[in-house]
């Protein structure tokens, strides 16, 4: 089969909703399918996201429904929930997503889910020497996506710091669990925006690219992801993916994925608002204690268990159902 996306994408992304779809668009080519970024006569269907512009005609149109940040406007929502209402059919992230962000962009919470994925091949690479330490990776887009400024198309305005994955709250649970734990180094991989520490046990990585990123994705003891409101954090996908455990909070996507992999979640969140949510950038405090008892249990984890449940080629089947299904009933 033939399909359009409607939007160039690429596997070496290093953002969200095109990191995965440039995964995918791979994926989807390994399985046999004839993937285009231009429509023609023998595309069957397309596939698309909320944000990005309508290019396809004439054929059905299959939308993956991303979430969107808090304090993000009313007037993108409206324009989000029109697209996805007008599509032939949705996939969503996770149920979290499906259950919430359907709320966010008023629609039906009508579609299939289907996680995101990583090919385990990919993490086949040579691990970081340990020297004697046992270390916890925090990773993700601290940073909204930067813009282009319109006058100077070489400079870029700086994206929004995004409270809701919760960074600042990471780096004190490892100022403290270090001090008590000297032989445990945090690694925090991506842009922050902050001076580094100066305890020697925090290390900052920057922006990192993804080959680079694996080393320590494969590298790491466990991971510890508490994000607010997380639809499906490519970063958790692909540290279960590496078969490295994950400490996550309960209500949310990451709560599905990581009870698909190796790992453990705290149900310490709250009840979710989706009205706090779209409103407030003031992120509900969570207690810590549970949190540096959840590094007790796994900071010294050298077991990996690759979460074969996300492994891309069973995300690529689960997408090729359904885009056979809906180019069959548009016939």
């Amino acid at each position: 089969m033939r399909v359009f996306i409607e939007k160039p994408v690429s596997h070496r992304s290093l953002r969200g909703p095109s990191k995965f779809m440039g995964k995918l668009v791979e994926g989807l080519r390994a399985a046999g399918v004839q993937v285009v970024f231009r429509q023609d006569q023998g595309c069957q269907c397309s596939l698309t996201l909320p944000h990005w512009k309508y290019r396809a005609k004439g054929i059905p149109r299959i939308m993956r429904a991303d979430g969107t940040m808090p304090g993000g406007s009313d007037k993108r929502r409206r324009r989000y929930g029109r697209r996805i209402r007008n599509a032939d059919f949705v996939i969503w992230q996770s149920e979290f997503a499906r259950d919430n962000a359907s709320k966010l962009f008023k629609v039906k919470p009508y579609g299939a889910v289907i996680y995101n994925g990583d090919d385990p091949k990919k993490y086949k690479v040579e691990p970081l020497p340990a020297d004697g330490k046992f270390h916890v990776l925090l990773c993700a887009n601290w940073y909204s996506a930067a813009k282009m400024k319109r006058r100077n198309r070489k400079k870029r305005h700086h994206g929004k710091y995004r409270p809701e994955k919760r960074l600042d709250a990471m780096l004190e649970i490892a100022e403290v669990y270090t001090q008590k734990n000297p032989d445990v180094v945090f690694w925090v991989a991506g842009k922050t925006g902050k001076e580094p520490p100066k305890n020697p046990n925090i290390v900052f990585l920057g922006t990192l690219k993804s080959d680079e990123l694996r080393r320590y994705q494969i590298s790491a003891n466990c991971m510890l992801h508490i994000g607010y409101f997380e639809w499906c954090p490519n970063t958790v996908v692909e540290s279960l993916v590496a078969g490295t455990p994950v400490i996550c909070l309960n209500n949310s996507g990451s709560e599905e994925l990581v009870k698909l992999g190796y790992g453990e979640v705290l149900p310490i969140e709250g009840k979710i608002d989706v009205e706090h949510y779209r409103r407030s950038r003031v992120m509900p405090t969570v207690p810590y204690g549970p949190i540096y008892e959840a590094l007790d249990r796994w900071v010294r984890c050298v077991e990996k268990r690759p979460a074969e449940a996300l492994f891309m080629e069973n995300t690529v089947k689960r997408y090729v159902k359904v885009l056979k299904l809906i180019s069959q009933r548009a016939k």
